[in-house]
């Protein structure tokens, strides 16, 4: 056990109750918090650690790993550095800090990193598929093609480099790679998250030999085995969801709130994933006078730690009441501290979809803020996530029919609520429709967000930004009609999510 004689002593429960653990116990109870959402308290934790062994630097990468996941880069980078002046620039430093570059946006950064890392060891496999990764948010196709081939020339059962390569566009998977993965598979030589990555490889380049049977066999597949490595209860969400919309009735917000001291103008782009969420926040941000702070989970963190300090033993969103009204400020303080001081006159845009939980409370801690709900046909919107592997715990419905029709259904019918009890405050964006009428549409969302028309909002795939999702390339590319109706092509495979296209026709 690594620092056998350390004993940290925390306080935990409620009551608190004084408690010794060792190091061990205390890395795996930061794991634990960090996985449950409880990100303050794990930061708190790793900041105890560091402090127990302050000139180890694998705790201190530990701490700025941790943090990097809590999406705090700024104090993830200072861990960081100061391991790197304890034990120099090792393969882990520069890992690490490729990571923390991109988390930053400063894909330059990190791909400086990674290339000190391959001349360290041209052989390290992983530093090529995290080069390609900061190549791919950066747009730039060829040289991330490249150091994906080579990763997987490097290693062929590390199936994630093959995977990435058959995102990119214009990538083909040969038919000798078609074979060894289908081979793989077969002789059982990969391990379950390889054996995800290459049924979704498979079924990408089965897709576009135009195998339709095949393509959907290996996604199919791939998401059964996905799907055990996630968990969604769609009871527990609708249950959820039923209960914010009963909390936050009309009369709710009819007894005005204390003036707020938080006159920020924040656009909150809402709906599900693949629902063109992305197009409308690049929209924006071809705008001068707006920023993007991309997707996170800032406002979630802001709402975790306010019920922490509120000590009424309430969850989300039984502590929000009218008698507490005047400490809400302090959700809006957190949630400035992660997004970066914004000024009355600048316009940030937040692309955390999953944010239809807070509206009400946003709206009242927030009055200058506005959101838009992105929507699109919801068979497209639900085979689309279907058909990407997301990164870990970031969609965990996406992988059954099922629970997308039942998330589908409960995204819509929370912001249709939204919609009612707070007028005024909403834009829908039809992904079709500004498709087909992009300036109109465009026009229309600029002036619902208060900003002046800029013809650069019309140009906004000639952005050069950082974009790390799955609609990268999409993007970069002018508006496309072809997409609209491309999952008519796989209609007879898509069973329950039909029911969806009888749902809308009915609304």
């Amino acid at each position: 056990m690594k620092h056998p004689s350390v004993t940290i002593k925390i306080k935990m429960g409620s009551p608190p109750v004084p408690r010794n653990l060792s190091y061990t116990q205390t890395c795996e109870l930061v794991r634990s918090l960090l996985a449950a959402g409880q990100y303050e308290i794990a930061a708190k934790l790793c900041s105890v650690l560091v402090n127990a062994v302050p000139d180890d630097p694998e705790t201190l990468l530990f701490a700025a790993d941790i943090l990097l996941q809590g999406k705090d880069a700024s104090a993830a980078a200072n861990y960081l550095e100061r391991a790197a002046g304890l034990c120099g620039i090792t393969a882990a430093v520069l890992l690490m800090r490729s990571r923390i570059a991109l988390e930053m946006n400063d894909g330059d950064r990190a791909i400086e990193s990674l290339g000190q890392l391959i001349e360290l060891d041209k052989n390290n496999h992983q530093a090529y598929i995290e080069r390609g990764d900061a190549f791919l948010i950066l747009g730039k196709a060829e040289q991330a093609k490249s150091d994906y081939s080579q990763a997987f020339e490097l290693n062929n059962l590390d199936t994630r480099s093959l995977l990435q390569l058959s995102r990119l566009p214009g990538a083909e998977i040969s038919q000798e790679q078609i074979s060894l993965l289908e081979s793989l598979l077969s002789g059982g030589r990969l391990q379950q998250p390889e054996q995800i990555y290459a049924h979704f490889v498979l079924a990408n380049a089965y897709d576009r030999l135009g195998d339709i049977t095949r393509h959907f066999d290996h996604l199919k597949r791939g998401n059964e085995l996905a799907r055990g490595h996630h968990h969604h209860d769609p009871l527990q969400h609708r249950a959820i969801v039923e209960k914010v919309i009963d909390h936050f009735p009309s009369p709710f917000f009819a007894r005005k709130p204390p003036p707020s001291r938080h006159q920020q103008r924040i656009i909150f782009i809402l709906g599900m994933p693949r629902s063109g969420s992305t197009l409308i926040e690049q929209i924006l941000c071809a705008h001068s006078g707006v920023r993007s702070v991309g997707e996170n989970h800032y406002m979630h963190q802001a709402m975790g730690a306010f019920l922490q300090m509120n000590g009424s033993g309430l969850d989300f969103p039984g502590a929000i009441n009218q008698q507490n009204m005047a400490h809400l400020g302090a959700i809006a303080d957190s949630y400035l501290k992660y997004i970066g001081a914004a000024a009355t006159d600048e316009v940030v845009v937040d692309k955390s979809w999953g944010d239809y939980l807070y509206p009400g409370v946003i709206s009242l801690i927030f009055p200058n803020a506005r959101f838009v709900h992105s929507r699109r046909h919801p068979v497209a919107t639900c085979y689309g996530c279907y058909k990407v592997l997301f990164g870990s715990g970031l969609v965990p419905f996406a992988y059954s029919f099922d629970q997308l029709v039942s998330q589908y259904r409960d995204v819509d019918n929370i912001l249709e609520h939204w919609k009612a009890v707070l007028p005024g405050k909403f834009h829908t964006l039809q992904y079709e429709s500004l498709v087909q009428d992009q300036e109109s549409q465009t026009r229309r969302l600029l002036a619902f967000c208060g900003l002046d028309w800029e013809e650069t909002c019309l140009a906004f795939h000639d952005n050069t930004g950082a974009i790390g999702n799955a609609s990268n390339f999409q993007v970069r590319s002018k508006l496309y009609s072809h997409a609209v109706d491309e999952w008519r092509k796989y209609e007879e495979y898509l069973g329950p999510l039909m029911e969806l296209v009888e749902t809308q026709a009915q609304s």
